[in-house]
């Protein structure tokens, strides 16, 4: 690892033979903090940073706390920095006096920073997330009587055991302290004899964590609960337990609450307790919070919000509460490189605890500008060290990854960057959440959704005072706040790390996952240079990755036509292709093909020449596309149905020496094709026999086996300019069709597999050549343009037993005859994502088929990756689109072409026999896409385009495109996960999500197929609460029918053209409650239900405090309080609104769980009813 660059020298600090000084004074206390000498630490603090002398963070805030007792105020910035140790020292300036405020004389006061935001868990409806559980083990401390005592003895010092809450409009966070003067604690007692090899600790905090939301309830009831547990097997042994609410106590209060217990039981002096309500009065005045505030947004704007981890699992409409925790031992090699970082970097090992997880986040997620939140303890003076109380704020560390950077840069990086977020420490945590334009997402924790919070020696394991021995250890009651939090433990020999988990976020797996990754991630920065080369990829992780790089082996070589030739010769009466006219035997269609050729041979075409084919779906067209494969040539489709001047485009790019064409063709060729571009009118019936020696088609030459040659060229849709023509290999059609290999390929012999898509379109040769090379029939579709009931219909009436069809059709079919599959093997579809609700209504209706979602490029030969459902239980939110098929190599890369972890968000690269042989005459455009080869084996490779990510089951799952992946308003959006909601919405039959350009940013258009009588307000407002403000669709198209391409995929262009703005359709009656129908623009408004006189003083009630607390009265029954930009604080203004300016008192709960304008007016009326003349005697205000 490159030397980290340090600042230069600054002057010795507190010379020896001087007098004391204030500066010798702050020495002298740092020197004792770090455990070394006053004259070595005056030698060593010029050119070493406090971590680098082995100072941690708790060491910082302690030596914070020892100068301010010396009357010095040291920066706890500047000592977590990597500056020299003496700068921060020589800035010492004098403290200011500290204030020490008595508690005041009412039971009932102002919540303490920090309080609010965790209680709203509560009022949410679970506390579990800020609920502690700690036990102590305790030797030698006397029996249950006696540590009842001491118990006692510290609830009657400690103002935070005596405190419960009051919901009270005593100010804007709408809850208050109610403080006991005397209050008994509450101590269970019981005798446990656990079974041999059972850990007792483990049993108790198992038993108290499933409890802990009955006994910790702090609302109704002090929220501190301990218990006393005796050993029956050891009468020296005695367990107490502290279970209690976060919002009382932090890791800080509890260290120094079980020292005083130990202490107590000991019989030592305790400290003076000091009163939580010096944490009030400790914070930084108004001006120079604001001040703080001010700079901190302008650090932090412009981070991409918010940091979400791919997951198997889909994320849940609102945030839940359920958490677990994951513990692992680092491995020796992992834990001697963290701690050698400190000395070689003089970088705190928080800040590199920090790194690396900001590392293995950034690896999986896609980001290089996240933030992370760290928990800095407010204890910078002796008297707030001494507080019992909650006393720490979350930061957010904005983590910045440049793959180019030194190891030692980016370290000094992150850790300059958690320099300012301590800086920042006294600026509440809420108010920079709305100065950062927080609120409007219940999905996920506001502003920062990971935390680390090392706290390795915030929570002292073992406490020993005179001969009491107490072992503290840990548990947890099942809850979490955020998505993810680091905790760091043990010893620091022997660190532990510990991943706390939302449940429904992370699947266990995948939390273990992150954890292997932080270990390797550790020893690979300090082995690495540069940042790049930090995959976080452990070895498990890395043999994953190669277990699923390549599919199974490519079958031997073959050619299709020598496919279809032995087919042919083994099977000649067996019939091929079946259309609405008749039907061809193998032996039909082989000497059509060779009388066709003979004709195509006679207008100059040969081996390695292009021959289009403008013939429609039928006998004819694989008679066409034989004869062209019969003279060894190559074949490309061409759709008549196209725009002229791509049909041009088509033709000059792929140069065809002739073009066959049938009586639907001839016409538009006329107007279309070069004059001298043979034309030959494909024929079902053989021709006079011809005098020129090539009427025999054994005269004709047989093309060479040669897999290399091309078969067909397909044109990509052009949507970013000139059409690409991709040439494709026979080998690469052979890797699928081949019956070598026996159920793997695409039909076996006796199937009948469905012919629907345009020639044009890159399936067309599975459709041909899967049946034909194997002994199959090709059962073609007789609509021009395919429908729902006409391919039901003709699904029944040929047998059809394999099918592909593009995902759109398949959800109609799906909807509308989800029986039509039921004599089927199996059915094919993709193009784009397929709706699992679509798989499972056939796998329902029709028992037996296997619906399989193949996904593929034309680039890399019609399918890369392939997966079969042949069950509902296989089912979940999305359909993965599995492992690679035959031939096949598959990557997951950054985009810097590196390779992404198992899990991780990348761009999907495919290697192997399927690969395209170039962009036909485009050289550039080959280059930059086939020109990047693979970096694991240097083979040649396609990057998709497509984002995907690999599953905790070895399958890949499609995310969208890259260009899908949008950002509007400086946030960025996937369309899809748009569009899946906007599926789940009542009223919607079918839906597209586009993104439309707009100035230098985009908007999002949001197509609708309507079912049912809900409206676009209805429809936004779903999606409001449950996306981020910027994935709102603003613009909307009405349509009967989603318009397709030919390709069958959404055509945007057309939705662009008849969207509108979400403001036109909301603003087309004066009715606020009026909206689009499922009509469009000109149906009828929605007609608001029949009020009366209370139901409209209610709503009037309702719409007055959403707009006092929002500054925008809502725009229908179903606005959503948050997409509205809401937020939690908001929401506890607007109960106070009520509460004060009506005497309507509504828990946020309720309204909470239905966060409408609807249910507003609902909540109202039902609190007018049950909460008439209740008041609180207590006081002037009501409680709820």
């Amino acid at each position: 690892m490159e030397p980290s660059h340090r600042p230069a020298a600054v002057p010795a600090v507190g010379a020896p033979g001087t007098p004391p000084t204030p500066l010798a004074q702050v020495t002298g206390a740092a020197a004792a903090v770090l455990a070394l000498d006053p004259s070595q630490l005056r030698e060593l603090a010029t050119g070493h940073s406090f971590a680098s002398l082995g100072g941690s963070s708790l060491n910082a805030v302690q030596l914070v706390a020892e100068a301010a007792h010396l009357g010095w105020h040291l920066e706890l910035a500047d000592l977590i920095s990597r500056e020299p140790l003496a700068h921060a020292l020589r800035s010492a300036r004098p403290a200011a006096p500290s204030p020490r405020p008595a508690s005041p004389a009412t039971p009932v006061r102002l919540v303490l920073p920090g309080q609010a935001g965790m209680l709203r868990w509560d009022d949410r409806g679970s506390g579990r997330p800020y609920h502690l559980l700690f036990t102590a083990d305790i030797r030698d401390g006397g029996g249950p009587d006696r540590v009842a005592a001491a118990v006692g003895v510290l609830t009657a010092r400690h103002e935070s055991l005596r405190t419960m809450f009051l919901r009270h409009d005593i100010d804007e966070t709408g809850f208050a302290r109610r403080v006991e003067a005397v209050a008994r604690p509450r101590i269970a007692r019981q005798v446990l004899r656990t079974p041999p090899g059972t850990d007792m600790v483990d049993a108790v905090n198992r038993q108290l964590a499933a409890a802990s939301g009955q006994l910790v309830k702090p609302f109704h009831q002090v929220p501190v609960f301990f218990q006393i547990t005796e050993d029956a097997a050891d009468p020296r042994r005695l367990l107490l337990s502290l279970l209690c609410h976060h919002a009382l106590l932090d890791g800080w209060s509890v260290n120094r609450l079980f020292r005083e217990l130990a202490d107590e039981l000991a019989g030592a002096q305790l400290p003076e307790p000091v009163t939580p309500e010096l944490l009030r009065a400790a914070g930084p005045s108004h001006d120079v919070s604001t001040a703080l505030l001010e700079r901190r947004v302008a650090q932090l704007r412009g981070v991409p919000a918010p940091l979400e981890m791919p997951s198997d699992l889909a994320r849940p409409e609102r945030q839940e509460p359920d958490g677990h925790r994951l513990t692992r031992s680092l491995s020796r090699p992992s834990a001697q490189a963290w701690r050698r970082f400190a000395g070689v970097t003089g970088i705190s090992r928080t800040a590199v605890l920090l790194a690396a997880w900001a590392l293995v986040l950034a690896r999986r997620t896609a980001m290089s500008d996240l933030l992370i939140g760290v928990p800095i303890a407010r204890r910078q003076t002796p008297d707030l060290a001494a507080a019992m109380a909650y006393a720490t704020n979350l930061v957010p560390v904005r983590c910045r990854i440049d793959d180019d950077a030194s190891i030692s840069g980016y370290l000094a990086g992150v850790a300059d960057d958690l320099a300012d977020a301590v800086r920042a420490a006294d600026v509440p945590f809420e108010r920079l959440h709305t100065a950062l334009g927080g609120g409007g997402d219940r999905r996920r924790a506001p502003l920062v959704q990971m935390v680390v919070a090392p706290e390795d020696e915030l929570i002292q394991r073992r406490i020993e005072s005179g001969p009491v021995r107490v072992d503290l250890y840990e548990g947890h009651c099942g809850g979490t706040p955020f998505d993810t939090v680091l905790f760091v433990g043990g010893s620091p020999d022997e660190p532990t790390v510990v991943c706390e988990y939302a449940t429904s976020v992370l699947t266990p797996y995948e939390a273990a996952e992150l954890l292997d990754a932080l270990d390797h991630t550790l020893v690979e920065l300090h082995r690495a240079t540069r940042v790049g080369e930090v995959r976080t990829i452990s070895e498990p992780q890395r043999q994953r990755l190669c277990r699923i790089r390549q599919g199974p082996p490519t079958p031997p070589d073959s050619d299709v036509w020598q496919l279809v030739r032995a087919t042919a010769a083994r099977l000649p009466e067996v019939v091929a292709v079946r259309d609405e006219q008749g039907e061809l035997t193998y032996r039909e269609l082989m000497d059509l093909a060779g009388e066709q050729a003979r004709e195509l041979r006679r207008a100059g075409v040969g081996a390695n020449d292009v021959v289009a084919v403008a013939v429609r779906r039928s006998c004819r067209e694989a008679v066409a596309v034989l004869a062209a494969l019969r003279l060894g040539a190559a074949y490309v489709g061409l759709d008549l149905a196209d725009p002229e001047r791509r049909i041009r485009e088509v033709i000059e790019l792929a140069r065809p020496a002739a073009v066959l064409t049938d009586h639907h063709s001839e016409a538009r060729l006329q107007q279309v094709a070069p004059a001298d571009l043979p034309r030959l009118r494909v024929r079902l019936a053989p021709p006079a026999p011809a005098d020129d020696g090539a009427g025999d088609p054994g005269s004709l030459p047989e093309p060479a086996m040669d897999p290399e040659r091309i078969i067909y060229l397909t044109f990509t849709s052009g949507s970013t300019g000139a059409p690409k023509g991709v040439r494709v290999r026979h080998g690469s059609v052979v890797r699928l069709v081949s019956p070598d290999l026996g159920d793997a390929a695409v039909c076996v012999e006796g199937d009948r597999m469905l012919r629907i898509s345009p020639l044009a379109f890159d399936l067309s040769p599975i459709e041909l050549f899967g049946p034909l090379a194997v002994g199959a029939t090709v059962e073609v579709h007789p609509e021009e343009i395919p429908t729902a009931a006409g391919v039901a219909e003709h699904l029944d009436a040929r047998d059809i037993t394999v099918a592909w069809i593009t995902a759109g059709l398949f959800r109609l079919v799906a909807r509308h005859r989800p029986d039509c599959f039921r004599r089927m093997r199996y059915v094919m579809s993709g193009g784009e994502a397929v709706d699992p609700d679509a798989v499972r209504a056939v796998l329902t209706h029709s028992p037996g088929v296997r619906v399989v979602n193949g996904y593929g490029p034309s680039e890399n030969a019609t399918f890369t990756t392939t997966h079969p459902v042949q069950s509902c239980s296989d089912l979940d939110h999305q359909t993965p689109i599995g492992t690679a098929v035959p031939g096949t190599g598959v990557l997951v890369l950054d985009e810097s072409g590196r390779v992404v972890p198992p899990g991780g968000i990348g761009e999907l690269v495919a290697t192997g026999a399927g690969l395209a042989v170039d962009y036909h005459r485009n050289p550039e455009a080959t280059a930059a896409t086939f020109g990047r080869p693979a970096p694991d084996t240097g083979e040649r490779a396609y990057r998709t385009g497509d984002l995907v990510r690999l599953d905790g089951y070895g399958r890949l799952r499609y995310l969208g495109r890259n260009d899908h992946q949008v950002k509007v308003g400086g946030i960025r959006i996937e369309l899809g996960d748009i569009r899946a909601r906007l599926l789940e919405c009542p009223g919607v039959a079918g839906a597209a999500v586009v993104a439309v350009p707009q100035g230098p940013s985009n908007t999002v258009l949001a197509a609708v197929v309507p079912d049912g009588p809900a409206t676009v307000a209805e429809w936004r407002d779903r999606l409001a609460a449950q996306l981020p403000p910027a994935g709102v669709p603003s613009l909307w198209a009405i349509v009967a029918a989603l318009p397709l391409t030919v390709n069958g995929k959404t055509d945007a262009a057309a939705l662009e053209r008849v969207a509108r703005p979400i403001g036109a359709l909301l603003g087309s009656t004066d009715d606020p409650e009026a909206d689009v129908g499922v009509d469009g623009p000109s149906g009828p408004p929605a007609s608001p239900a029949p009020d009366g006189a209370a139901d409209q003083r209610h709503r009037k009630l309702a719409e007055s405090a959403w707009h006092a607390v929002l500054g925008a009265p809502p725009s229908s029954p179903e606005s959503d309080f948050f997409a509205a930009g809401g937020d939690s604080l908001l929401m506890t203004r607007l109960m106070l609104h009520l509460r004060r300016q009506h005497a309507i008192r509504i828990r946020p709960r309720d309204f909470y769980s239905d966060p409408t304008m609807r249910h507003l007016v609902a909540c109202i009326a039902r609190a007018e009813v049950e909460q008439s003349g209740d008041r609180d005697p207590r006081r002037g205000g009501s409680v709820v």
